[in-house]
């Protein structure tokens, strides 16, 4: 695990050096932009990406005079490779990010429309049926049950779906709290055919290795469970569902501390936003 987290470590340093310095090198340029290293040859060609003076180097080297047998001394230049002027790049693309809200001052309510356009639509199957039979067969009910402050047998009439009583928005969040156990609210969830929900609370640093081996490990359950030859019953669905939610879980909490490093960094937050999001228009073009 210290591995893992010694590559997530360096990864996420190099990404903040690259974004943050004044020039880059043409290949990590073009990996940064997702772009091959053509395609940037034809963008600075044209003068969408301009070059950083080259680098060079002076030294001194000494020769022997063949005829004298002296030490002449001898300066010369080295010059370095070409590199990105990433600090004008930047500058250009704010620039063209700021005449495109100029010339369309509609743009801002025509994006605040399309991200209110989200449809969320109740799922025909009956997932949330699902989690209550799952919950109710994981748990012992009387502990639950006095744990929540409820009657056992109000708790277990509630959980059948085949009973007209149902748990309040209260009481489902009481259950999670005193299980520790989401299978309930990643039951409402996959309802409204969402994805399951990630305890912000849980993110920490130190874990990252943890969540990490925990997605794999996941994963890797979903995978043999995927090509197993065996007939897939109720419990093995319902063990599969298991491993994809407990991996989407843990890889969005693995991601937090992540985006968090980066965030913090107002200058990395701005560089990485803008070169992700006028990158692909400027493939387009």
């Amino acid at each position: 695990m210290p591995a893992i987290s010694e590559v997530v470590n360096d990864a996420v340093n190099k990404a903040v050096a690259l974004a943050i310095s004044p020039t880059m090198s043409k290949q990590d340029f073009a990996a940064a932009n997702r772009i091959s290293e053509s395609v940037l040859e034809k963008w600075i060609s044209n003068g969408v990406v301009l070059l950083a003076p080259t680098p060079s180097f002076i030294y001194t080297q000494n020769h022997t005079n063949k005829k004298t047998g002296e030490k002449v001394p001898t300066t010369m230049t080295k010059h370095g490779n070409p590199l990105i002027n990433v600090a004008a790049w930047r500058e250009k693309t704010l620039n063209t990010q700021s005449n495109v809200a100029t010339s369309n001052p509609n743009l801002i309510l025509q994006v605040e429309g399309i991200l209110n356009m989200f449809d969320f639509k109740v799922s025909n199957h009956a997932h949330y049926d699902d989690a209550c039979r799952k919950f109710a067969l994981t748990h012992n009910m009387e502990d639950v049950a006095q744990q929540a402050g409820l009657r056992a047998q109000t708790l277990c009439t509630k959980l059948n779906p085949n009973q007209p009583h149902q748990l309040t928005v209260q009481e489902v969040l009481v259950l999670t709290d005193v299980t520790e156990d989401a299978t309930l609210i990643d039951g409402l969830l996959a309802q409204i055919q969402c994805l399951p929900c990630v305890p912000i609370n849980e993110v920490a640093n130190d874990k990252l290795p943890l969540y990490v081996m925990k997605a794999t490990a996941e994963v890797g359950q979903l995978a043999a469970g995927a090509i197993s030859n065996e007939q897939m019953n109720a419990s093995c669905k319902r063990g599969l569902l298991q491993n994809v939610n407990s991996g989407i879980r843990c890889l969005t909490l693995a991601a937090l501390p992540v985006q968090a490093r980066i965030q913090s960094n107002p200058a990395l937050s701005s560089t990485v936003d803008a070169i992700s999001g006028l990158g692909a228009s400027f493939c387009a073009v």
